[in-house]
Formats: structure tokens, C-alpha cells, sequence
């Protein structure tokens, strides 16, 4: 559930950082690890200060 609001999110603005990286948080904690990475990267892409965003690529690398 929480998935399809964030997606309907991010069709609004897909570049929203805050958006991205909770999309990132829902995929990490589903295990999907890859995709998780993807919307950190991509949120990082939008806002490259976020530090708190930073910190989890290291964490959920292979």
C-alpha cells in the first residue's frame, strides 16, 4: 500500500528527492536491494547534500 501511494507521488514529481529515497527505503526493506539502490541513487541525483540518503547506499550494498 505503501508503494502505491509513493509511486502516485512521484508521478507528480519524479524528481523528488524525499519521494526517491522513501521509494528506496520500501524497496530495501522488501530485500529487493537493486531497486532500492536505483531510487537512492536517483534521490541523490535530486538533492547530492542529503547526507542521510548517502548513508544507506553503503548499507545496502552487496
Amino acid at each position: 500500500e505503501a508503494r502505491e501511494f509513493i509511486l502516485q507521488a512521484l508521478e507528480q514529481d519524479s524528481t523528488n528527492a524525499e519521494v526517491l529515497d522513501h521509494m528506496g527505503d520500501i524497496y530495501s526493506k522488501l530485500g529487493e536491494v537493486q531497486k532500492a539502490r536505483e531510487y537512492y541513487r536517483r534521490a541523490l541525483e535530486s538533492n547530492p547534500d542529503d547526507q542521510a540518503i548517502r548513508n544507506k547506499l553503503p548499507v545496502i550494498s552487496d
